[in-house]
């Protein structure tokens, strides 16, 4: 039986070999830091963090590249994730790029540049993650009224006598 996410995490990192073990463990103490009710597990090979209660991860640690590494902000597997035209949250960073609207990628190449870059850094962590919370609410909009058969509304207000008379 699997133990705790936790565990899983500590297993998998006790026999992690990444050249940037120690920025791992301080991105790992920057995100815990930032929102400390995310859950933590391996998702995909790496550390992940993911809502409460949810099995959608968005957070994950990219440990492909062996000479930096990567934050991939994503909003994971749900569908119609990645629809949307403008960036999923309002963010610049010279460390930070969005190969799409739905996905940003953080990169260091050392501690001193993720040291620098830890206060924004924490403020990117918590828009992104108080916009996943947004987009795993229940829509609180309500339904649209039942058609009694009456004329809709026109769009717009008619012109008046003086205003046709412009035209």
């Amino acid at each position: 039986m699997p133990g705790k996410p936790a565990d899983d995490v500590a297993a998998f990192l006790a026999a992690c070999r990444h050249p940037l073990r120690a920025e791992i463990d301080a991105l790992r103490a920057i995100v815990a830091k930032a929102e400390p009710k995310l859950v933590e597990s391996i998702q995909s090979n790496a550390p992940s963090w993911a809502l409460p209660k949810g099995d959608n991860h968005y957070m994950t640690v990219s440990l492909a590249n062996k000479a930096t590494l990567r934050l991939v902000l994503h909003r994971g597997a749900q569908e119609g994730a990645g629809t949307d035209a403008a960036p999923f949250v309002d963010f610049d960073a010279t460390w930070l790029h969005w190969p799409a609207a739905d996905r940003a990628v953080a990169t260091f190449a050392s501690m001193a540049e993720l040291d620098a870059a830890r206060p924004a850094l924490v403020q990117l962590l918590k828009l992104w993650t108080a916009a996943m919370r947004a987009a795993a609410a229940p829509s609180t909009a309500k339904p649209p009224a039942p058609r009694t058969g009456a004329p809709a509304a026109p769009a717009s207000p008619p012109a008046s006598a003086a205003t046709r008379r412009k035209r």
